[in-house]
């Protein structure tokens, strides 16, 4: 319900090919909630009081800030490497052998040892 607010702001924009456009789409899709935003808002429901509730999503807000601002910005920097065939087919190749690490492991194939640093399969928790 709440993308049918932020659409017409996020076409207002444009396309984000500027650092201020960039800016303000990431600052609209911030109002857009996910799973970590759910689990604090949890916490500032049981928090006691509206404004004990207000100040964890302060912090909450605040303390993510700085991260987002900088996966934003390692982002940009990143953008041209990352379309690379090489590297693309590396991370491909890295998200398959842990597909298959993890299968060899649930399955039986392969002993748990370093494995269960990099790797958890269901019912073979360290």
């Amino acid at each position: 319900m709440l993308w049918r607010h932020l659409r017409p702001g996020l076409a207002r924009i444009g396309p984000p090919d500027t650092p201020a456009r960039m800016f303000a789409a990431g600052a609209l899709w911030g109002w857009l909630p996910c799973a970590m935003v759910y689990s604090a808002l949890v916490t500032a429901m049981l928090s006691g009081s509206a404004g004990a509730g207000a100040l964890t999503m302060l912090a909450f807000g605040l303390g993510t800030l700085p991260m987002m601002l900088a996966l934003g910005l390692a982002g940009v920097r990143l953008r041209a490497w990352l379309r690379l065939l090489p590297v693309r087919i590396a991370c491909g190749a890295g998200v398959l052998a842990f597909g298959l690490l993890g299968l060899a492991r649930a399955a039986g194939g392969l002993p748990a040892s370093w494995l269960q640093v990099i790797c958890v399969a269901p019912g073979m928790a360290p």
